[in-house]
């Protein structure tokens, strides 16, 4: 986790996008071949050079197996993972203060003082509970807390720009400064639109 962070982080501000999925992970995949090939020799062939058997064409094969690997991973299976995530949480309530609220209705919660303002489809509610107990009942696939006083559902979510994340609706939401990185990786993976400013 810490090298992709890095690598990426590092990848954008020298090149100013994504990093290609080849580059970020070629470097992990030459290093479990080494690491696996070497401990292999020497747990099994002791006499043998520990790196010995190692070639280009075998380091590039596996970076190109691994690459395979991972984008069918990244096109096929996450995608369905989501789908189907997607589809168990279709009809699933949230319980706040005793009453039940269709998760798909919420396009995002606002806490004040003791109370939650629940904003759904053209209306607002206003229930007496607090954002944790809103928020122990969703995960990253629903939406996002952006700020100690703000979450927003993944479908209402439209884009980042500066510390301000802009609903479909043409609202902004404040990011505290603490999250932004949080939501800036969550509007990459999670948001439908996944526009970044």
């Amino acid at each position: 986790m810490f090298y992709a962070l890095a690598t990426c982080r590092i990848w954008r501000s020298t090149f100013g996008g994504p990093i290609p999925l080849i580059i970020l992970s070629s470097p992990l995949v030459l290093a479990s071949t080494y690491l696996t090939a070497g401990g292999l020799t020497i747990l099994f062939e002791p006499g043998k050079p520990a790196f010995g058997s190692m070639t280009w064409q075998m380091n590039l094969r596996n970076v190109f197996v691994a690459h395979v690997f991972e984008t069918v991973a990244l096109l096929w299976l996450l995608p369905a993972q989501r789908a189907r995530k997607a589809i168990k949480s279709a009809g699933r309530d949230i319980t706040l203060a005793g009453r039940k609220v269709g998760l798909t209705q919420i396009s995002r919660v606002k806490a004040a003082e003791h109370h939650l303002e629940i904003y759904m489809s053209g209306k607002v509610e206003i229930i007496r509970e607090r954002m944790a107990t809103f928020l122990d009942q969703v995960s990253p696939e629903d939406g996002i807390q952006t700020h100690r006083s703000h979450w927003v559902a993944r479908q209402t979510a439209r884009s980042l720009s500066g510390s301000k994340l802009t609903l479909t609706d043409g609202q902004e939401i404040p990011v505290a400064r603490g999250r932004l990185d949080d939501v800036r990786a969550w509007v990459n993976t999670h948001s439908d639109t996944k526009e970044l400013l």
